[in-house]
Formats: C-alpha cells, structure tokens, sequence
C-alpha cells in the first residue's frame, strides 16, 4: 500500500529460475541438482540460499527435510575425507 492506504502499490519484480522439479522427481536427485553446489560453496567460504515455491501441500517441507539431511551427509562426509574431526553438541 501507498502511504495514504488507499492505493495498492504493485510492483513486477523478475527472478529467475534455474530448476523446476515434478511430483515424481527423487529426493537424492533434487539435492543434486539444487542444493549440491550450493553447499559445496559454502564450505568453500561462501554464502548461499535455497529457495522453494510451491503450492501449499505440495511437499515442499518434506522435500527440504530431505535436503537439509543431505547437506548435513554432505558437510560431515566432507570434512571426514579431508580428515577434520567435527561433531556438533
């Protein structure tokens, strides 16, 4: 809303969007395509952000479950290869 509240105030924003994933597509391969490189930038020193649209009741918190699972198999299994002890309390 405007300032007087009386008028709506639209504004068109434009995102991209790099993925797009069905109701059949698998967790494993969602993490992948999505999230997989996100993570590794970030333990590369970065910063990154995953975001999920989708209607409500479509899975998208079952699917981000998963995801954050993965990540977190991804991080540990990670630092164990490289030999770094890390454990959280």
């Amino acid at each position: 809303m405007y300032p007087d509240l009386k008028r709506m105030l639209v504004r068109h924003m434009r995102f991209p969007c790099r993925q797009a994933f069905d109701e059949a597509e698998d967790n494993r391969r969602v993490y992948q395509r999505s999230a997989a490189q996100l993570v590794e930038g970030a333990m590369d020193g970065g910063v990154s952000g995953l975001f999920m649209y989708g209607q409500t009741g479509s899975g998208k918190t079952y699917t981000m479950t998963s995801i954050e699972a993965q990540a977190a198999e991804h991080i540990f299994g990670s630092a164990r290869q490289a030999g770094v002890e890390c454990r959280v309390d």
